[in-house]
């Protein structure tokens, strides 16, 4: 699928592992074109996508490289990331791949997305409504202190 606007990631089972955005294709096996589908594709934002024709120009090595290094990046985060670090880069990505400081998804995409439990995001999310950092409605978060949530996802945990 060739993405045209939204975010749409890749899952394996509850887990999102790849996030990509308008521009990028979604191909059945990250990174490779054909083949069977090796994760399903789940719509983070509202997306509006395409399928791609069977007979449409080769894709590049741009668009084949995008798809696998979304994978890449998502193993990464879950390896190596607490979940409000996940939470603010994943915010800070779909924001800066969109170009809209809103994010609009449902109630499930975003612990989804993060690897975590509703409820747990829902708290993280309380706490930084209270600092101002983000603001929530229905069907949507807005992200009102970028600063704020790139010291999150920066923070070394390690040094602690």
């Amino acid at each position: 699928l060739r993405i045209h606007q939204g975010i749409v990631a890749y899952r394996k089972g509850n887990v999102s592992i790849g996030l990509l955005g308008p521009g990028q294709v979604a191909l059945p096996v990250p990174g490779v074109g054909g083949g069977s589908a090796a994760a399903e594709l789940v719509a983070i934002t509202e997306a509006v996508v395409s399928p791609l024709a069977d007979d449409a120009e080769p894709l590049t090595a741009e668009e084949l490289g995008a798809s696998a290094r979304a994978v890449v990046t998502g193993a990464d985060r879950l390896g190596n990331m607490s979940l409000p670090q996940r939470l603010s880069a994943l915010l800070l990505d779909i924001t800066e791949m969109t170009g809209q400081p809103i994010v609009g998804c449902r109630q499930d995409s975003l612990p989804m997305a993060a690897a975590a439990r509703r409820e747990t995001v829902a708290t993280i999310l309380s706490g930084w409504r209270d600092e101002d950092w983000i603001q929530t409605r229905y069907r949507r978060c807005k992200v009102m202190d970028r600063e704020a949530l790139i010291r999150i996802r920066d923070k070394d945990d390690s040094a602690a």
